[in-house]
């Protein structure tokens, strides 16, 4: 009967034992997680704290560049035939470009081409005034003696400071090219080489209330040949493949002469 007490007694003291045990366990731990909790929420408030100077700082910067760029569009279109054209026998060709805002673009742009080796291009003014009208620039482009004839590109470029707007366009280079300024063949006297072919282009519009500047190409010597009358812009040419001087004139106009020399290679 002692011995049973006794062994019932020492069952209390064990469970009694393990039950402080636990529950020291157990304090132990809420202490130590509330101790980690304190400090995840320093963390975050720290980090969120840094976040917030962080986004601050650009949002300053990316404002004050915004307001030095403008967001429209600037449109350039050419009054010209279907292909620009170039010639070394000619100083300069001039095209008129119209300029045309669309949208918050700076009034003044700076205009500048790209072109490449051969090629001369450049606009004769370096600014134009882009208002609520449009504007038109002239664009001259040559061609030096020793630039082979075919196809070449150019970029038209115009920037208001902030932002840059450019173009692409095409320029043919003829070996031998002729224009028509008001009641002139330019040049008057063109000598080439048999196989040469030569192209002429009516660049003028109407010369007066009573002329709407017609003009053709009419041979009066060497061949009996007549263009079609030329609308503005429009062209046209002629292989010549026999040595000899060719005279023609416009049938619209009696006194616009010009003169074809033509010799051998």
């Amino acid at each position: 009967m002692i011995r049973s007490l006794r062994n019932l007694e020492e069952r209390f003291n064990q469970k009694s034992r393990l039950c402080f045990c636990v529950k020291v366990d157990s304090n132990g731990s809420h202490s130590v997680i509330s101790t980690i909790a304190t400090a995840i929420i320093v963390v975050i408030i720290v980090v969120a704290i840094g976040l917030v100077a962080v986004l601050q700082i650009p949002a300053k910067n990316s404002s004050t560049q915004s307001s030095t760029r403008s967001s429209g569009e600037v449109s350039m279109q050419f009054v010209y035939p279907e292909t620009l054209v170039a010639s070394s026998d000619l100083s300069w060709m001039n095209y008129s470009l119209t300029f045309a805002s669309n949208g918050p673009v700076l009034s003044n742009l700076s205009l500048s081409v790209l072109a490449p080796t051969g090629l001369l291009a450049h606009f004769s003014q370096n600014t134009i005034a882009v208002d609520a009208s449009p504007s038109s620039a002239t664009l001259q482009i040559g061609a030096l003696q020793s630039t082979v004839p075919g196809n070449y590109q150019i970029m038209l470029i115009a920037t208001d400071g902030g932002s840059t707007y450019s173009e692409n366009e095409t320029v043919q280079v003829l070996k031998y090219l002729v224009v028509t300024i008001g009641t002139s063949f330019v040049p008057g006297n063109l000598t080439v080489m048999v196989g040469g072919s030569i192209t002429w282009i009516r660049l003028n519009g109407n010369l007066s209330q009573y002329d709407n500047g017609d003009h053709d190409v009419d041979f009066s010597s060497g061949i009996s040949t007549v263009s079609p009358t030329l609308a503005q812009y429009e062209s046209w040419n002629y292989t010549f493949s026999q040595i000899g001087n060719y005279d023609y004139y416009c049938k619209y106009h009696p006194f616009m002469t010009g003169e074809i020399r033509v010799v051998s290679g």
